[in-house]
């Protein structure tokens, strides 16, 4: 009874510690992801990227832990369960400037929105 009880108190805490995977909006799962990869935090990039895209949003946050490199997010665009958004990469490095646009790609699964691509 006691283990029971021992192992019922970690799950409930596990579960209430987690971040969900995934947002309510394309906006705010772009936004998510830009602040992320933006402080070098390759799991809270992961968190809310699709399943296929970890590996991807791993390495962008180690990219954004560059203090020389900055990522913007610009416009979100939603049709249906899917939306695109443009990123900007922005790199400062020994005084060479030079900015480089991608473009995010998100899909709504199972109710919320995760970054699936970059192109």
């Amino acid at each position: 009874m006691l283990i029971a009880t021992a192992l019922a108190g970690l799950v409930a805490c596990s579960s209430h510690s987690a971040k969900p995977r995934g947002a309510a909006t394309a906006q705010a799962a772009a936004q998510r992801f830009t602040a992320a990869v933006n402080a070098g935090n390759g799991p809270d990039a992961t968190a809310i990227s699709c399943t296929g895209f970890t590996a991807q949003a791993r390495q962008a946050a180690t990219t954004g832990a560059d203090p020389g490199i900055h990522f913007a997010l610009g416009a979100v665009q939603v049709t249906g369960t899917g939306a695109t958004a443009a990123l900007v990469e922005n790199l400062d490095v020994g005084g060479f400037k030079q900015s480089m646009n991608f473009t995010l790609t998100l899909a709504k699964k199972s109710g919320l929105w995760l970054v699936c691509g970059r192109r």
